[in-house]
């Protein structure tokens, strides 16, 4: 096997009363080394330096040699630049799996911060999400709706489920005021164990 290309970067280890130690032969740093090249290779990937930049190009090299080398599974695993580009894209297209993340994660802040509905549809918040993720399609205020109505259905009908699986349930009833409309409200809290 041949020896890390780390070791181009530093000298050989010496002992010192702490342990053993290399140093780096750009910024004459020393580290401590126990057996393994990473803290070493994290150093020398944050140098800015020409010989860094150096670093850099053979490392990546050789992960792309160490990947191919072995065989079709292997190479599945490294993804150039460009692949990350477009798997990035495809991922926040509509009905990709960051799209659906972000989706939920939104219509999650939405119902638990109590914002309004029309929140997706402000020019800071469209603002702010594009600075955070270009390629995030921020669903409208319609759309947001739909989706909401549509979880609310699925949740009612899984509580359901568990209530009539409960053996004893317990009910509180309160009374409250919704903060911005200022609308009255019975509130009715249940209390039960679920099964598994």
């Amino acid at each position: 096997m041949a020896p890390s290309k780390v070791w181009n970067h530093f000298s050989q280890p010496f002992n010192t009363e702490t342990g053993l130690k290399v140093t780096c032969k750009v910024c004459n740093l020393k580290l401590s080394y126990k057996n393994s090249t990473s803290n070493l290779r994290n150093h020398a990937q944050n140098t800015s330096s020409d010989a860094d930049s150096n670093f850099r190009r053979t490392s990546s090299a050789a992960s792309v040699a160490s990947t191919s080398s072995g065989g079709p599974s292997a190479r599945s695993h490294y993804q150039g630049p460009l692949d990350k580009c477009v798997n990035n894209i495809n991922a926040f297209a509509v009905g990709g799996h960051k799209d659906a993340e972000c989706t939920n994660a939104l219509l999650f802040m939405l119902a638990v911060d109590n914002m309004p509905l029309r929140t997706p549809d402000k020019q800071g918040f469209k603002v702010f999400v594009k600075a955070l993720q270009p390629a995030f399609k921020i669903p409208s205020e319609t759309v947001c709706t739909r989706l909401l109505e549509e979880k609310y259905l699925v949740l009612r009908a899984r509580v359901a489920q568990w209530i009539l699986s409960a053996g004893n349930i317990s009910l509180t009833c309160d009374i409250w005021t919704h903060k911005y409309s200022m609308k009255p409200y019975l509130g009715l809290t249940c209390h039960f164990k679920r099964g598994k």
